[in-house]
């Protein structure tokens, strides 16, 4: 979405994934190729990670499920080169949320879990935006 200068939402483009819901920011790569996160959608349900080319062409990279976390969110690119993001949902039966780390052309990872057995961390981190 864009703002026309009449202050007009103007759609840019649909992302063409089933469900999918609450789109995050988007991050920009050195190459120029975008990427983000919907916290809902996609082959389970519990959220996609994509990347969009400088052209509009989108395309999946990871489909979250209970086993990889779920409604992923927040999603900041490092210094490193390397891109990180948040899930609201569990990673495993005693989990409450992930953070995740991906390097573009690489499958997400699993940096660290936030488990109801260790509540002195914390749980459910938030994204300050």
């Amino acid at each position: 979405m864009k703002l026309s200068p009449s202050s007009e939402v103007v759609s840019i483009f649909d992302l063409p994934f089933s469900g999918g819901r609450m789109p995050s920011s988007l991050r920009q790569d050195s190459d120029g190729t975008f990427y983000g996160t919907m916290s809902a959608g996609g082959r389970f349900g519990a959220g996609i990670l994509f990347q969009m080319s400088v052209t509009g062409v989108v395309t999946p990279l990871h489909h979250f499920d209970t086993f990889t976390g779920s409604g992923p969110f927040g999603l900041v690119r490092a210094a490193n080169g390397n891109f990180y993001g948040l899930t609201r949902g569990s990673a495993g039966e005693l989990s409450t949320s992930i953070v995740f780390s991906f390097t573009p052309g690489s499958a997400p990872t699993t940096v660290h879990e936030f488990r109801l057995e260790t509540i002195l961390q914390g749980i459910n981190p938030v994204d300050p935006g």
